[in-house]
C-alpha cells in the first residue's frame, strides 16, 4: 500500500465516523425531541381533566412520572441535551387550537 493510498484510506475513514456520529446525534435530538413534546402534550391533557375523575387522574400522572422518567434515562442525553428537534417547533394541540401555526409551518 502506498502513502497516498494510506492517506486516502485514512481521510475516508474519518469521514466516515463523523458521518456516523453525525447521524446518530440527530437521532438522539429527535428522539428525545419527540419524548418532550409527548410530555407537553401529556401535561396540557392533564389540566384539562376535573378533580372529581379521580381514575383520569392517576393515569395522567402515571404517564406525566413515565415520560418524564425515560428523558432522564435516555441513551442520548448527553449527545442532545442542548440542541434543538423539530418537536420542540411544533404546536400543541392548545398552542395552536384551530391548526393554523401548524398549517403555516408545513406550507414552508
Amino acid at each position: 500500500m502506498t502513502v497516498y493510498q494510506f492517506f486516502a484510506l485514512a481521510i475516508s475513514l474519518v469521514a466516515l465516523v463523523i458521518g456516523m456520529y453525525a447521524i446518530v446525534r440527530n437521532y438522539a435530538i429527535d428522539s428525545i425531541g419527540e419524548l418532550r413534546y409527548m410530555l407537553k402534550c401529556a401535561k396540557e391533557r392533564r389540566q384539562h381533566i376535573t378533580e372529581d375523575n379521580e381514575k383520569w387522574i392517576k393515569i395522567c400522572d402515571a404517564e406525566i412520572k413515565s415520560l418524564e422518567d425515560r428523558i432522564a434515562k435516555h441513551w442520548g442525553n448527553r449527545l442532545a441535551s442542548r440542541h434543538i428537534s423539530i418537536f420542540d417547533i411544533i404546536p400543541t394541540p392548545d398552542e395552536d387550537p384551530n391548526g393554523e401555526l401548524i398549517k403555516r409551518i408545513l406550507k414552508g
